[in-house]
């Protein structure tokens, strides 16, 4: 249960302190007061979105804070899956709205993500609002309230985890019927680039070693021409190299008796002739073995143009990378075998959960059914005893195929007239019927769950007299198991409390802002006269108002 709230610099709120009794708390104040703010406040706690630009001063960070007392909740579990520091007594909850914009939540001075946060709201509080008079009419709702009642959470969690997993494999099969549906679509194309780099036979390195080759045969006539040349000038011509360094070396030969530097002249010109002689060999060596082969050379040609070819059309850089693309068109012509094998298992795997899912939704069925009767003759019971003695309720169940929240689509129908079939309820009820009804809902499902403290803003609206008198009969019992806040313009509601306190606009310093006061038995006298006779109340409303008071504490 919420044991304080502290409210500071959140919209008109300067400075806000609160705490509640462990029973009916009752919450009245002129309209336009700040009630409204609070309950923003509290949303904030339960990890609802904030809105930075409510900064009552602006330069400075508002600050909502709340300790929940949840010895008795059972709350452990939950602490320890989203990761947040768990304390066996008291929960403290605090939101930080920073003038840059930004807020931050903690539970128990960490922070936490607002997910976490939510998921820890929900096991705490019940806020009913005007929008949740909007919500009873969704779909969503409803079944939310039936499965409450019916106490399907085992049947529901194990549903939903099936119903996931099947979600899952729906996926994973669509995937694989695509990927599937891709290779037969480019199956022609990847067969023809395999087929195409297959007959290339592609060796690394062989295109420059060709290019090299088809250089030489390209120019062999000329290669051989100038060749020739060269080894008629060294020693086949008339007048050759060769020839010349002959005679030269015999006229040496003749100096070498006028000493020894004459004989290192000879040594040196011997060495050039065996040099030159030996390279004339060479030349001719060499111009027999250049080929004049046009054949070859077209081969090599066309041999090179298509490598060429293949290099630009897949920009690839080199031979290597051509033979991983052309192992990659392989992978993707044979990939279909096993993929063909795998969306056959998953189909297999999807039929089981399938046939999973159908049994755990009939299961989930079959108990919400077992209720839905009992739910709504409950509904009927306290409806009428609100003052709509002519109220019908159905809770109508269609078949549907498998969704998050099981086969069934459930719609609550509602009528306040006699002779009037029951029909959708945002067609058929009013705003003091709608009250009455969530009320009736509320009041039935605080019995059926440990949710530690329930917060009412004016549901009592659209009602008066003995209806209000009987509604707050039943707050009460309901504030016997659960904390129960009220926001009232009631006095009979008001009078039902165990404390009282009362939201009312400062003026007296500089700025208007809001703050609230818990009132002592002569100020709540005071209060309820007030409500019940307008400002100028006399003596006849204030003992009206002394009379309530016994009247609902007996």
């Amino acid at each position: 249960m919420l044991k304080v709230l502290r409210i500071q610099n959140f919209a008109l709120i300067r400075q806000l302190h609160l705490e509640p009794s462990p029973g009916l708390n009752i919450i009245t104040g002129e309209t336009g007061a700040g009630k409204s703010i609070m309950l923003g406040a509290v949303g904030l706690l339960l990890g609802e979105r904030a809105d930075t630009t409510v900064l009552f001063d602006e330069s400075q960070k508002g600050v909502i804070e709340g300790h929940f007392g949840i010895a008795s909740y059972n709350l452990k579990e939950l602490f320890l899956r989203e990761d947040m520091d768990y304390e066996e007594d008291v929960c403290i909850i605090r939101r930080e709205l920073s003038p840059n914009g930004r807020s931050r939540a903690f539970v128990n001075d960490s922070p936490v993500k607002l997910e976490s946060l939510k998921k820890l709201g929900d096991r705490l509080m019940d806020v009913h609002s005007q929008h949740q008079n909007l919500a009873l009419g969704e779909q969503k709702f409803q079944i939310r309230v039936l499965d409450a009642y019916a106490d399907t959470q085992e049947e529901l969690k194990a549903y939903v985890d099936a119903f996931r997993k099947w979600q899952g494999l729906e996926k994973e099969l669509k995937r694989l019927e695509g990927k599937a549906a891709e290779w037969a679509r480019d199956k022609e194309y990847n067969q023809f680039m395999y087929d195409e780099l297959a007959a290339a036979r592609l060796q690394e390195g062989e295109l420059e070693e060709a290019e090299s080759d088809l250089k030489v045969l390209e120019g062999a006539e000329d290669i051989r021409s100038r060749l020739a040349e060269a080894t008629s000038f060294l020693q086949d011509a008339d007048i050759n190299a060769v020839g010349l360094l002959r005679q030269v070396k015999a006229g040496l030969q003749g100096l070498s008796r006028y000493g020894k530097r004459f004989e290192e002249y000879l040594q040196r010109l011997e060495s050039s002739f065996l040099e030159l002689d030996d390279l004339a060999q060479s030349l001719s060596d060499e111009a027999e073995q250049v080929e004049l082969d046009p054949e070859k050379a077209a081969r090599l040609r066309e041999r090179v143009d298509l490598l060429h070819r293949l290099l630009s059309k897949h920009q690839a850089g080199d031979e290597a990378a051509l033979i991983e693309l052309r192992e990659a068109f392989a992978s993707k012509v044979e990939s279909n075998e096993s993929l063909e094998a795998e969306i056959h298992e998953i189909q297999k795997a999807l039929d089981q959960h399938y046939k999973e899912v159908k049994h755990l939704g009939a299961l989930l069925s079959e108990k919400r059914k077992a209720q839905a009767q009992t739910l709504a003759q409950a509904i009927i019971t306290h409806c009428q005893a609100l003052g709509m003695p002519n109220a019908g309720f159905e809770i109508r169940f269609t078949p549907i195929p498998p969704a998050s929240s099981g086969l069934d689509q459930v719609n609550f129908l509602f009528s306040a007239n006699k002779g009037l079939p029951p029909a959708d309820i945002r067609q058929v009820a009013s705003g003091g019927e709608f009250s009455r009804l969530i009320f009736s809902l509320k009041y039935i499902l605080a019995g059926k769950t440990a949710l530690p403290t329930l917060i009412f803003d004016e549901i009592d609206s659209g009602i008066s007299g003995e209806i209000a008198r009987k509604m707050a009969e039943m707050m009460r019992e309901m504030s016997r198991n659960h904390q129960v806040i009220l926001i009232t313009h009631l006095p009979q509601m008001a009078a039902a409390g165990d404390q009282h306190f009362y939201v009312y606009k400062d003026h007296e310093a500089e700025r208007t802002y809001s703050n609230i006061r818990k009132l002592n038995d002569t100020e709540r006298e005071t209060e309820l006269a007030d409500m019940i006779g307008g400002m100028r109340a006399g003596e006849s409303a204030l003992q009206a108002a002394k009379d309530l008071i016994k009247a609902m504490k007996s």
